[in-house]
């Protein structure tokens, strides 16, 4: 998304709230990430097609499955420093690139393709046993689980309030505000409700217990966000890791070791 891009939005929700908000609502739905890197060391590389989309994945490890999931924008291997040390703990790692993002051709998607791809993960691999998940990936989670499953669930630098994230992206387009409101109704009506309950924290996957590693002052996502999970979630714990960042704690060897301890 170009800084030209991005002006020509924001000026236009002020002259022409109705195309600009059209727009906004069509990048919304492509996260524009990076691509994504070689597999680990000792990984095996899988291909899996999901609502037509060639998507790419990697295994690592033998035991329990674990799925890792990635966040918006990012790709699966932004995991790859935690898939490996479960591989080494015992685990059995599954890292998929989620739809639209990494090496996936197409670049729009949303929680509901992304659960499709966990469910076929899942069909694939056997129902895992654990899920680590990093920002927007908490979500996916959550809509991909919504009856339960997973015994175990880690939420690294959860994404889980929808109004904070329609203002940082309403802030990165200079939407004005009746744009955002408009915006924000589009969404709401393809979610649905029981997405909309996941996007205000407010969703569980029964019977799982909860760790939630955060940096209290993430730029991207709110710490007292995951403080007011913690305490309407008698299963969730969460454990602050200063100056980690948003993705520098996917790779923070303290974190890691967290998470380890945790699903072991």
């Amino acid at each position: 998304m170009t800084s030209r891009v991005l002006r020509t939005v924001g000026l236009a929700s002020r002259v022409a709230p109705g195309l600009s908000v059209a727009v906004a609502e069509e990048l919304w739905f492509r996260p524009m990430g990076r691509p994504t890197k070689d597999a680990p060391a000792g990984a095996r590389s899988f291909e899996m097609a999901v609502g037509g989309r060639d998507l790419n994945g990697f295994t690592i490890g033998t035991g329990d499955v674990v799925l890792l999931l990635h966040g918006w924008g990012g790709a699966g291997s932004d995991m790859s420093p935690i898939a490996v040390a479960l591989a080494d703990a015992g685990f059995r790692s599954v890292v998929i690139d989620l739809p639209g993002h990494g090496s996936d051709r197409r670049s729009r998607t949303d929680l509901f393709q992304m659960a499709a791809a966990i469910d076929a993960v899942s069909a694939m691999f056997g129902s895992p046993s654990a899920v680590v998940a990093h920002s927007f990936g908490a979500a996916a989670a959550f809509t991909a689980f919504p009856h339960g499953g997973p015994r175990s669930v880690v939420l690294i630098a959860p994404a889980i309030r929808s109004e904070r994230l329609f203002e940082w992206f309403g802030d990165q387009l200079g939407l004005a505000r009746r744009a955002r409101a408009r915006l924000a109704q589009r969404v709401e009506r393809f979610a649905g409700p029981h997405v909309m309950e996941i996007m205000r924290g407010e969703a569980d996957i029964p019977g799982a217990d909860m760790l939630i590693l955060h940096d209290p002052a993430d730029p991207r996502t709110a710490f007292v966000d995951s403080e007011a999970f913690v305490a309407s979630h008698p299963s969730a714990r969460l454990v602050p890791f200063p100056d980690s960042g948003h993705h520098r704690i996917l790779h923070d060897d303290d974190a890691i070791a967290e998470i380890v301890r945790f699903l072991a």
